[in-house]
């Protein structure tokens, strides 16, 4: 099967698969707006910040220099694996050691005990992050995709059975968890048939490597910092009930575009790093793939700004009806975010994570 062809099928799984992501994301929100206050939605968005600083600090950039490298050894592998899950291990404890200072910062004594517990998912992305993208760079969309569809509606199930039984806030953070956990440990084994590793750790072997991740960090978060600082201020200024309200507008917003710059983004970046010797046929794909993530993105966009209070109403509710106005703005944002996204696959298909950081 021709490079074009497996790229093609691989966008059409992972389409099916991210699609289908958003939609249990979405119906979880919607079945829980009708069991969780307001204010229980601003607690989660506080600790998904913090494990999104979290998940920007740990990434170091491996899982571009997995994509940008065309043959990576089994040590190379190993030594990027156990660097970075060093790196994860060291961040859960110091995140589990500040979760007492976080919720003094916020006035919230619950995130005491959910910080630690959602950081668990840390250690499970130890595990298996890197996996992912090595099944993606072997184009395993399909198997990626099935066992994503399955653990989504296993997360999906277990939110709404632990609302129902009263579990709050609580029912949020334990079934984002179990699905972490469940997907990391899925690649695992997966990815370990492919590219086994081995108890070896030499930094200076993949010195080189390293540095070309470091710079894709920055970028993460640098990233990090302009998606999530309004998070920061309104959850301290405004508390967490108005911070609910403006998340779950912001969520929908961007679910919907992240979805479309999601499926393309997975499919382009090994599809534009192989043979990635020639800067023509580079720039080439890379104008192809900003084509139809225009077109198709557009008129989504479009039509969530055009029906954002029918939206509202079908998935919150009426006492939700404040934030279709809020749907509308955003949802214009993400689309100069999707499309400005899209030029980090530029830098990772050379090798210049530091273009990234620098832009």
């Amino acid at each position: 099967m021709s490079v074009r062809a497996t790229v093609v099928k691989g966008g059409l799984w992972t389409s099916l698969s991210t699609g289908f992501n958003v939609l249990v994301q979405i119906l979880r929100i919607a079945i829980l707006t009708r069991f969780l206050d307001k204010s229980d939605f601003g607690v989660v968005a506080i600790v998904g910040m913090v494990l999104a600083l979290c998940i920007s600090l740990s990434d170091l950039g491996f899982s571009s220099v997995i994509m940008y490298k065309d043959s990576l050894s089994r040590k190379e592998f190993s030594s990027l694996y156990w660097i970075q899950a060093i790196v994860y291990i060291c961040l859960f404890v110091a995140i589990s050691v500040l979760s007492g200072p976080i919720s003094h910062y916020y006035d919230l004594p619950v995130l005491k005990e959910l910080i630690p517990i959602a950081a668990l998912s840390l250690l499970a992305l130890a595990m298996g992050k890197l996996y992912e993208n090595i099944l993606r760079k072997n184009f395993q969309f399909k198997s990626l995709s099935v066992r994503n569809i399955i653990v989504n509606v296993l997360s999906l199930i277990l939110a709404v059975i632990l609302a129902w039984a009263g579990y709050g806030v609580y029912s949020l953070i334990y079934s984002t968890l179990f699905q972490t956990v469940s997907f990391s440990l899925w690649n695992l084994i997966s990815g370990y048939r492919i590219k086994p590793i081995v108890f070896y750790l030499s930094f200076k072997e993949v010195k080189g490597l390293v540095s070309i991740g470091m710079f894709q960090m920055y970028s993460g978060i640098l990233d990090f910092l302009s998606n999530k600082v309004d998070i920061l201020v309104m959850g301290k200024l405004l508390g967490t009930e108005a911070l609910g309200v403006y998340d779950l507008a912001k969520n929908l917003a961007f679910r919907v575009s992240d979805y479309v710059r999601s499926v393309v983004a997975q499919v382009a970046l090994p599809y534009i790093t192989k043979d990635n010797t020639s800067n023509q046929v580079i720039v080439s794909r890379f104008l192809s793939v900003s084509k139809v993530l225009a077109f198709v993105l557009v008129p989504i966009i479009a039509l969530l700004c055009i029906f954002s209070k029918e939206i509202t109403l079908l998935m919150y509710g009426y006492n939700y009806l404040e934030i279709a106005p809020l749907i509308s703005i955003l949802a214009l944002a993400t689309l100069v975010n999707s499309m400005a996204s899209l030029y980090d696959i530029l830098g990772i298909s050379k090798g210049r994570t530091d273009l990234n950081f620098k832009n």
